[in-house]
């Protein structure tokens, strides 16, 4: 039934040095602490990275393979 706060608005390809970078703009998430859709409340979010691209149909995961990277979203600390 659509996507997940997790999806990001299109996939991500990583070069063969197996860095990247991308940016994205999404109105469904919030870096407020105190919003309802903030992925920094509760200490902050994770992030997981999968194998193959979302086929942006199948749930949970958009048959998109393995995961194979996974890391954590917080706020700096002042």
């Amino acid at each position: 039934m659509g996507h997940h706060n997790g999806d990001l608005p299109q996939n991500i390809t990583i070069g063969e040095q197996h860095t990247g970078e991308a940016t994205f703009k999404v109105n469904y998430l919030s870096l407020d602490p105190a919003a309802p859709n903030s992925i920094l409340a509760n200490g902050g979010t994770s992030i997981m990275v999968h194998e193959k691209p979302d086929d942006m149909k199948t749930d949970p995961t958009g048959n998109a393979g393995n995961r194979i990277a996974c890391g954590v979203i917080t706020a700096p600390t002042p």
